[in-house]
């Protein structure tokens, strides 16, 4: 890669996950989530242990739900103007049993504008309570991009303890304790996302 790298996440970033995992979750098992309530620390939000977790993690995972998420709007116009001056790569906190149908997913939205992926690994093998306080640091530590977008204040906070940019993606429920951090701003939109890096010193 010869341009300055974006690291890009996928899930509420590029696709609206929680939209299609809480209506999967309340018609399997039940529940009666709405997107206000979701987490990524599944068993806190489904209040089950561990194992019970891990149980419906691998149902949904053979289920194909993956695939059916709706991509977020203007994602695909915003980085097909960001190419032009920088590599796409993604970065994902996805387990790697939904490499293949993430791929498929990415080549029915996203098939041009990106020229990478990486699998953070936080929850593959066995889940723990500590898996969710993993962050991928250790990617975007080897990728040095220019820029992170990620709608996890974790993952962001990483980057920028790493000296890189972090923009938090969206005004999710879960991203609402953003403090003033100096490298750290939110773009509610992939509009404010271009208008913000070109905003930014010539890389």
């Amino acid at each position: 890669m010869t341009k300055p790298i974006i690291a890009v996440d996928i899930d509420e970033v590029l696709g609206a996950y929680a939209v299609e995992f809480v209506k999967f979750s309340n018609e399997r098992w039940g529940t009666h989530l709405s997107v206000d309530d979701y987490k990524e620390h599944w068993s806190e939000m489904w209040e089950v242990d561990m194992e019970e977790t891990t149980r419906r993690a691998k149902e949904l995972y053979k289920s194909g739900m993956t695939g059916r998420i709706p991509h977020i709007i203007g994602a695909n116009e915003a980085l097909k103007h960001l190419m032009k001056d920088f590599d796409i790569v993604l970065v994902t906190s996805r387990p790697i049993v939904l490499e293949q149908e993430t791929r498929a997913w990415l080549e029915k939205y996203y098939s041009d504008v990106v020229t990478a992926i990486y699998f953070a690994g936080m929850y593959d093998g066995v889940v723990t309570s500590n898996s969710f306080m993993q962050t991928k640091a250790a990617i975007y530590s080897e990728l040095r991009p220019a820029f992170v977008v990620d709608d996890q204040l974790k993952h962001c906070y990483a980057a920028v303890d790493l000296g890189i940019d972090a923009i938090l993606f969206g005004d999710y429920p879960w991203n609402q304790d953003m403090n003033p951090t100096e490298g750290l701003v939110r773009c509610h939109d992939w509009r404010a996302v271009i208008d913000h890096i070109q905003s930014q010193p010539a890389i």
